[in-house]
């Protein structure tokens, strides 16, 4: 078996055990059903406060939008910190979001992560993919930060994966050796960010190797 029919019987199994080691919380684990049942309500009651911070972030990057227009490039640095302790790269954000977000009637947008908006503000994020989410997010779906970032591999061109074999052999010679059992049980101790990185990664070796 060559190494890149070896890829392809391999990851896809490794992408199946680390979806499935995907976290979430057993409020079983709760002994007391009063604090169990205040926990949901905590739970309930952030994530709609949650919802309201992701739009008050477009209100606010067009406020810094104002700003900045009113204030000379040299100085820009120095009143973010003076006024709100905040860096340029923050400000950015937030701005960059109020950009392309203009909207603030869009309730689509509630139903996106705070880091999912980001991406999407991002100048390296395809208009295409930008249109996709919104229509899915009008349509009541909740898509995070790592389902956008599928979504924006799928669209860039084939040949920026082109070097990616070379870049992953040797993550390969590790995945090689690992048996699939403990492999399973040391994604279930991570985090879900790691194993949403993981999850990126070997998804574009099994794209380098079928392109």
């Amino acid at each position: 078996m060559s190494e890149s029919e070896a890829i392809q019987a391999i990851v896809p199994e490794i992408i199946k055990h680390v979806e499935a080691a995907a976290s979430t919380f057993d409020y079983e684990q709760v002994e007391d059903e009063a604090d169990r049942e205040m926990l949901r309500g905590a739970s309930s009651k952030i994530k709609t406060a949650y919802q309201n911070v992701r739009l008050e972030i477009i209100r606010l990057g067009q406020e810094l939008l104002t700003a900045k227009e009113l204030v000379e490039q040299k100085q820009w640095g120095s009143w973010l910190q003076s006024e709100f302790a905040m860096s340029a790269r923050t400000a950015q954000r937030y701005m960059s979001v109020a950009e392309v977000f203009p909207d603030l009637k869009n309730d689509s947008l509630s139903n996106l992560s705070t880091e999912a908006l980001y991406l999407l503000a991002s100048k390296n994020t395809p208009e295409e993919v930008r249109e996709q989410v919104i229509e899915r997010a009008e349509q009541g779906e909740t898509l995070d930060r790592k389902a956008i970032r599928e979504m924006i591999e799928t669209v860039k061109p084939r040949e920026q994966v082109g070097g990616a074999k070379n870049q992953y052999k040797a993550f390969y010679g590790v995945l090689r050796g690992e048996q699939m059992d403990s492999l399973a049980q040391h994604l279930k101790e991570q985090p879900d960010e790691e194993r949403a990185k993981l999850v990126e990664t070997l998804k574009r070796l099994l794209a380098a190797v079928e392109g």
